[in-house]
């Protein structure tokens, strides 16, 4: 919730500083942040094809 509310933060700051008219990076820096969540979350919890967590080799 904290990387969201910075990132409007962040994306409105940007936006004036840019002078953009149209708030866009208000939209694609939370946007951003939710997509690398989500991807993150399928990786943490994905499962192999015999049901197995799925780890990576630990070297």
């Amino acid at each position: 919730m904290v990387a969201l509310a910075l990132a409007v933060w962040a994306g409105i700051s940007a936006d004036r500083w840019l002078g953009i008219g149209v708030p866009l990076l208000v939209w694609v820096l939370p946007l951003l942040i939710i997509a690398v969540t989500i991807i993150k979350l399928v990786k943490e919890t994905a499962r192999d094809r015999n049901g197995k967590k799925d780890r990576p080799n630990q070297t």
